[in-house]
C-alpha cells in the first residue's frame, strides 16, 4: 500500500510515510490533513483514530486534458462514495469539488494541451476520501487570490472554483507552485464556516 500523503513539496505532491503507532495491537497510520503543519489523524477529525483497514480502495491515473476524461474518473469516485452511503449532501460537494478541480486543471493548468496530462491520486476510506489533481501546468499564486464576494469582483471568474471547493470539502490545500490541489471530504461532517473565512 502506498504511504499516506503528509507533506507537500515545493513542485508537486510527494508522499512521505510517517512513523506507526500501535494502539491495543492495532496498527495506526497518521497524516496531516488538518491544514499545513497541522497535525490530524486519518479519516476523523483530530482526537479520532483510524486504522489501515478502513482503506476501502486507492487508485491513481494519468488522464489526457480533455474534460471527458477527467469527467470519467471523477464518476469512478463518485459511485464508490455511493457504495460507501456517504451522505447525499457530501456526494453533491465532493462532484462539485472534483468538477472544479478538473476544469482547472485541464483548461487553466494544461490549456487543453494534448501533450500534457493530469495525475489524479484517490484514496477511498470508510470515513473519508482523499483526492488529489496535479495537472503539467506552471501553476497560480493560491495565496493572493482575489475575493470572488467583493462588489469589484461579482462579475470576474477568477477565484470561484477554489471558493466553492473550500465551501464543500472538510480540506482544501495547495503546493507552493500552484498545479496541485489536494481535496478531502471527511463522511457526515460539515465544513466549518471558520474555514471559509481565511
Amino acid at each position: 500500500m502506498r504511504p499516506f500523503l503528509s507533506k507537500i513539496s515545493s513542485r508537486s505532491c510527494q508522499f512521505r510515510e510517517l512513523t506507526p503507532a500501535n494502539v491495543n495491537g492495532i496498527r495506526i497510520e497518521f497524516c496531516q490533513v488538518g491544514g499545513l503543519g497541522s497535525p490530524a489523524v486519518l479519516g476523523q477529525p483530530t482526537g479520532h483514530l483510524v486504522g489501515i483497514m478502513d482503506l476501502i480502495e486507492e487508485f491513481e491515473v494519468q488522464i489526457p486534458s480533455e474534460t471527458e476524461a477527467g469527467q470519467k474518473a471523477g464518476q469512478r469516485i463518485i459511485e464508490l462514495l455511493e457504495r460507501l452511503d456517504f451522505p447525499t449532501k457530501d456526494v453533491f460537494g465532493v462532484r462539485l469539488a472534483l468538477e472544479e478541480a478538473l476544469v482547472n486543471a485541464i483548461k487553466h493548468g494544461n490549456r487543453m494541451d494534448s501533450e500534457k496530462s493530469v495525475r489524479i491520486a484517490c484514496q477511498v476510506f470508510i470515513q473519508k476520501v482523499h483526492i488529489e489533481i496535479e495537472d503539467e501546468g506552471s501553476g497560480f499564486d493560491w495565496n493572493h487570490l482575489p475575493d470572488p464576494t467583493d462588489i469589484e469582483n461579482l462579475e470576474k471568474p477568477c477565484g470561484r472554483g477554489v471558493m466553492l471547493m473550500r465551501a464543500f470539502m472538510n480540506v482544501v490545500e495547495f503546493n507552493e507552485q500552484g498545479n496541485c490541489v489536494i481535496l478531502e471530504k471527511l463522511k457526515g461532517v460539515d465544513v466549518e464556516t471558520d474555514d471559509l473565512d481565511e
